[in-house]
């Protein structure tokens, strides 16, 4: 090869090189944007440590007891965690962006249909799970899951009784939900 050649050949690969690069400063930056708006950190770290502080527990009980005492020592548990939550400063609350007002107000859905299945629970022991609480086709876990700085999401053990059939449940599942939903009926 002539040196001419060999001068072409470098700088092509040195242009192919600074062309990856540049691509992979912008997804990093427009990822990191991405992160911050699909999941918002708490800003105040008091109030995130108050809320990860009282976060509910599974209480463990005897796994051979009826379907509504296991449920019941759940929503206890569960019922707790809200209180503390709905005693938080309301202005700190107020405060984040966006507020944590409509988490919390999921977290209290949660309950409020985990305490009406408790109810049908005590009369059959085979009452149907409840429909888990939904925004817009999204089942509220994962609105819930989208604050970042909280270790507090919901757990499977509260989340186990609930119908999420047609419900969207994560943010990766969006996209495969709406590409489903484009395709023609057969």
């Amino acid at each position: 090869m002539t040196r001419r050649r060999w001068l072409l050949v470098g700088g092509l690969i040195i242009s192919l090189l600074a062309g990856y690069l540049t691509m992979v400063w912008f997804y990093i930056r427009a990822s990191g944007e991405a992160h911050a708006i699909m999941f918002p950190r708490v800003a105040n770290a008091a109030l995130a440590a108050a809320i990860d502080g009282s976060c509910p527990h599974e209480p463990h009980g005897d796994p051979d007891r009826a379907p509504a005492a296991s449920v019941g020592d759940e929503n206890r548990a569960l019922a707790q965690f809200v209180d503390a939550l709905e005693s938080l400063d309301a202005d700190q609350v107020a405060a984040e962006s966006p507020p944590l007002d409509r988490w919390i107000d999921d977290w209290r859905a949660l309950l409020i249909q985990r305490e009406r299945y408790l109810e049908r629970l005590e009369l059959a022991d085979n009452a149907p799970r409840p429909r888990m609480p939904s925004v817009d086709g999204y089942s509220v876990e994962v609105r819930m899951q989208e604050y970042s700085g909280i270790e507090c999401a919901p757990a499977e053990w509260i989340l186990d009784d609930f119908d999420r059939a047609g419900l969207i449940t994560s943010r990766g599942e969006e996209a495969s939900v709406q590409r489903a939903m484009a395709l023609p009926v057969p």
